[in-house]
């Protein structure tokens, strides 16, 4: 048992700020001293991260191999858009680096947090078939298989390297989609290759509208969460756009959110809404790429689409969308880029003003 896994340095944090904000006292010594105690276990999260993907890279390199096989298993995998979605990205990276790929979605079994977000088996097999939509329309030529039972797995051993095979083989609960996220970063800034990139794309289905922002808002009418954007923060930045540009908006949100983001904003003649269009997540993801530039001031998978792409951004502040060990990343410590290939039309905001400032520049260039 590796007592230093990803796993075990990552639940770290739970005793260390149980320690520090239940038992210990609010002075000014213990809150240096628990951010010291909280950028040592992300180091050393950062390390372990970096150092087994690496190692993966290494592995492929030496194979050399024909093809390369890519596994999310359900078992192993968290219940998110934006965590698969990373994952396609590094399949359509190699499939940019002319190598043949071999995908496999495994859904014999759960993690825990499926039971809660998808309760039934209908729900499950239905996001099941978003994620293959997705990867289809994702990675160029790669046929999605989806198995049901595990042991019917064939790593084609002889002529396919499967990337983490003694993991997937064992399926333990590690975090694959942050190694392929970190591969995909190594990878692209080794070799500089940006192909792999989404262009900007128009798909249709937006009811005729276009040359629109695209703003994703992270709210609900129901299951309320702290990372919900407030109502007086979604009119204050709409208010800001709105003073910048004329063009159309279309706001990204899951249907939850739709009746509480239509009293807020229904009255506007030049706001739409991505689930009056169509009601899936690979909608969504069309009308993203299509859009002029693309907007979100919380929290929110879908910024996984516009951050692996060419379409000019602004997002927000970067430990927003970032955990403390990504933080420590040199394209973010340093040049605070969301990814590596962030362009100057790509950007993350701090405040309300930094937000406008940013904005209008960005309005200029594009």
């Amino acid at each position: 048992m590796d007592i230093f896994s990803v796993t075990n340095i990552t639940k770290l944090y739970y005793p260390v700020n149980g320690i520090f904000l239940k038992i210990l006292p609010k002075n000014k010594f213990f809150k240096a001293f628990h951010e010291y105690c909280l950028h040592i276990i992300a180091n050393m999260r950062y390390y372990k991260i970096c150092k087994i993907a690496k190692k993966e890279i290494l592995k492929i390199n030496k194979a050399n191999p024909k093809s390369i096989t890519l596994v999310w298993d359900c078992l192993t995998s968290p219940v998110t858009y934006g965590d698969f979605i990373d994952f396609c990205f590094y399949a359509r990276y190699l499939a940019f680096s002319n190598c043949s790929i071999n995908f496999y979605i495994i859904n014999d079994r759960y993690r825990s947090e499926w039971d809660i977000v998808y309760p039934g088996k209908n729900q499950k097999e239905n996001f099941i078939k978003q994620l293959k939509d997705i990867a289809n329309f994702l990675i160029p030529d790669t046929k999605i298989h989806t198995i049901k039972n595990f042991s019917n797995l064939d790593f084609n051993c002889d002529t396919s390297f499967t990337v983490f095979l003694d993991k997937i083989k064992s399926r333990d609960d590690f975090y694959l989609f942050k190694y392929i996220e970190v591969m995909t970063e190594l990878q692209c800034m080794q070799s500089s290759k940006h192909s792999f990139l989404l262009d900007s794309k128009y798909y249709g289905n937006t009811n005729g509208i276009k040359d629109y922002i695209c703003w994703h808002i992270r709210t609900s009418s129901t299951l309320s969460s702290d990372e919900d954007e407030l109502p007086e923060d979604i009119s204050k930045y709409y208010d800001i756009i709105s003073s910048e540009t004329n063009l159309p908006i279309i706001i990204i949100s899951n249907m939850a959110a739709l009746h509480n983001l239509k009293n807020i904003l229904g009255n506007k003649t030049n706001v739409h809404f991505s689930k009056d269009i169509d009601n899936d997540f690979l909608s969504d993801l069309k009308i993203i790429i299509g859009s002029k530039i693309y907007i979100q001031c919380g929290w929110g998978g879908a910024f996984t689409v516009p951050i692996c792409s060419k379409i000019p951004f602004l997002g927000p502040p970067i430990e927003r969308v970032q955990d403390r060990w990504q933080m420590l990343k040199p394209h973010v410590k340093n040049y605070s880029n969301i990814r590596p290939w962030a362009t100057q039309n790509q950007m993350a905001f701090n405040s309300d003003i930094d937000f406008q400032n940013k904005l209008s520049k960005i309005l200029e260039r594009i």
